[in-house]
């Protein structure tokens, strides 16, 4: 089952009074777009559903305007949810986007609601929204509309359809039309709209007793030594400043492919650019040369 819904995208300002614009400034704009439409979807019906972006070839006069379709394929679990109501799904994407203002307060709205001003509190009504506190202001705002506002891609992609173009000079407005529905951003508002940074998520900490083999080792402060458990290599920042001291000092001698017993710190973020794991040796409980040796029966 396919679903279809218009739109347009439009762009104004003195630069464009010709109805040109330069494609290396609109091809990013148009393909983000399609990001943005596609996170949106996803949001609201996970794998249930895909959707496609086309353009259809209607370049307006008077500004710069962009005619665009939405499609949506609908799995057949999701269909028989809104047989009686077959254009819902598609309108519920461009309304959770903002790009229809008509049924609700969508992405682009609620952004330009926020002004980069931190949020102080959001807190669950039930019924898929939330009351979200900033300064003295409140906002009952949509489930879906927060966690598309917090998706990075999805908010790298508004960055690209408003922000980038409104940077230019002599493109002051950007608006998208959907039926009788007109949401527009203005220059003064273009900032609103850059990613914000994104903390990195601690997923997991643990301290575990291992044995590890040493691969490359560095005494330079800073430099991370290269271990293998036997299995996976890795490089691990080595904290037992008192085992460091001893080895500088010629107290303890160390060399590659020694094995040391330690208590291994590791711990996985989640971040920007995916998921990353960081090691540090803690404490050395013990250390033995990588020489093999024929094990005696020794009592103490």
């Amino acid at each position: 089952m396919a679903q279809k819904e218009e739109f347009q995208i439009i762009y104004d300002g003195s630069a464009l009074e010709n109805n040109e614009i330069d494609i290396r400034d609109l091809a990013p704009a148009l393909l983000a777009v399609g990001d943005l439409l596609e996170e949106a979807n996803k949001v609201l019906y996970g794998d249930l559903a895909t959707v496609n972006v086309n353009v259809k070839g209607s370049f307006k006069t008077g500004c710069f305007q962009v005619d665009l379709t939405l499609a949506q394929t609908l799995a057949s679990q999701l269909t028989t949810l809104i047989t009686s109501q077959e254009a819902v799904a598609v309108t519920q994407i461009l309304s959770i986007t903002g790009f229809n203002a008509l049924n609700g307060f969508g992405l682009i709205p609620f952004i330009k609601w926020v002004k980069n001003r931190p949020i102080k509190k959001i807190t669950r009504i039930g019924e898929g929204k939330s009351t979200v506190e900033i300064d003295d202001e409140k906002k009952e705002v949509e489930d879906k509309v927060i966690d598309l506002y917090r998706n990075i891609k999805a908010r790298k992609s508004v960055e690209t359809i408003i922000f980038q173009p409104l940077q230019k000079p002599g493109v002051d407005e950007f608006a998208v039309k959907h039926g009788e529905s007109i949401t527009k951003v203005i220059d003064s508002e273009k900032e609103f709209f850059k990613t914000p940074d994104a903390q990195d998520e601690l997923l997991d900490d643990q301290i575990i007793e291992t044995n590890l083999q040493a691969i490359t080792i560095s005494f330079t402060e800073g430099n991370k030594w290269k271990l293998t458990d036997g299995n996976v290599s890795f490089y691990a920042t080595v904290k037992d400043q008192g085992f460091l001291d001893r080895v500088q000092q010629n107290k303890e001698s160390f060399a590659k492919d020694d094995i040391l017993k330690v208590k291994l710190r590791k711990k996985q973020w989640i971040s920007d650019g995916g998921m990353k794991t960081d090691y540090e040796i803690e404490e050395i409980l013990s250390h033995r040369p990588a020489a093999k040796q024929i094990r005696m029966p020794f009592e103490e």
